[in-house]
């Protein structure tokens, strides 16, 4: 996200202005109008942005993706450490069941198979 907010503040809407000044200053009516349709159509997202955000519950869209990036980032994050405490349980069962390893079991067929 810190990229992609770098490149339009930094790169995107700088160029967009920059377009719209040019196609006001080349003296062309062709331009001129094209300009004119580029500041409408940039003037009217800009409205429904904001229409979106206030009255389509936009924020609270917002509020909630961004939540549910940080569990997903933080989810990731700790990974590692739940996959330990996860195969020491599965290990603690197998010990108290007295069920026998994957590795075990193939051993164990194909031991099988060589007498047969």
């Amino acid at each position: 996200i810190p990229i992609a907010y770098i490149l339009v503040v930094f790169f995107v809407i700088p160029g967009i202005l920059l377009r719209i000044r040019a196609f006001f200053t080349q003296g062309s009516v062709g331009f001129t109008v094209l300009g004119s349709f580029v500041v409408i159509a940039v003037v009217g997202g800009i409205i429904y942005s904001v229409f979106w955000w206030r009255y389509r519950d936009g924020k609270a869209k917002c509020v909630t993706c961004m939540e549910q990036r940080q569990r997903r980032k933080t989810t990731f994050q700790h990974i590692p450490d739940d996959m330990d405490y996860l195969k020491s349980e599965v290990a603690k069962l197998k010990e108290h069941t007295g069920l026998a390893d994957e590795e075990e079991d193939k051993d164990v067929e194909k031991g099988s198979d060589e007498f047969e």
